[in-house]
């Protein structure tokens, strides 16, 4: 998938910035851009940052129903 600025990814920016754990700040941040792209797999993530991101995720969903 190609990302970039003009591509459509308003879910994913409101679950960025309501989480702060994704690799789209990595964008507005490129010097911390190591730091967020671990949020790409969650793979070594600890578990309160997972806990994090699934509840902004899912309030998220909520919002749209």
């Amino acid at each position: 998938m190609i990302l970039g600025f003009n591509s459509p990814g308003e879910d994913e920016m409101a679950v960025s910035l309501m989480s702060l754990r994704s690799p789209e700040l990595g964008l507005s941040f490129p010097r911390r851009q190591e730091h967020y792209d671990r949020y790409l797999t969650f793979e070594g993530v600890p578990e309160a940052d997972v806990a994090r991101f699934r509840g902004a995720f899912l309030h998220f969903l909520r919002k749209l129903v």
